[in-house]
């Protein structure tokens, strides 16, 4: 029977403790893998190339290798938005039917209104976050220069 091996280097464990952390100076990486901060520097200009992490030099302090995020990362961080919004259009495409079916829904109508408010309060938040983050990427920022 075939194993599935992978082979980790050096990289790939710097990369693991730059994930795993979110940021770390090029010293302490240095350490925990046991070789030169120069060497962790080179590793992380490779890492940095292929847009995984990105390396900042602040003016006081050491260097730092910082985690970019990617798509998928912010998917994972934030699965709650969508699925809340879908919860809240799908109740309200329930109470619906059952209005237009006779069949009794315990709401008053003053909770059915702050219901479908609430929904359209949502909607129109989603809607200028999105046209906000269109407007960023084409003008390279949101607040044009004078």
């Amino acid at each position: 029977m075939e194993e599935n091996k992978t082979i980790e280097t050096d990289v790939d464990k710097l990369y693991d403790i730059v994930e795993l952390k979110g940021m770390i100076n090029i010293a302490d990486a240095a350490k925990k893998l046991r070789v030169s901060p120069e060497q962790v520097e080179e590793w992380g200009r490779i890492l940095e190339e292929h847009k995984l992490i990105r390396m900042h030099y602040p003016p006081v302090g050491e260097p730092m290798l910082i985690l970019r995020k990617t798509k998928t990362a912010k998917k994972i961080n934030k699965p709650g938005k969508k699925s809340l919004f879908t919860i809240l259009i799908s109740v309200v495409l329930l109470i619906c039917v059952f209005q237009s079916r006779n069949i009794k829904v315990k709401l008053t109508y003053n909770q059915f209104y702050l219901l479908i408010s609430s929904i359209i309060i949502i909607v129109c938040i989603v809607i200028v976050i999105f046209v906000r983050r269109k407007m960023k990427k084409r003008k390279g920022g949101i607040h044009t220069k004078k």
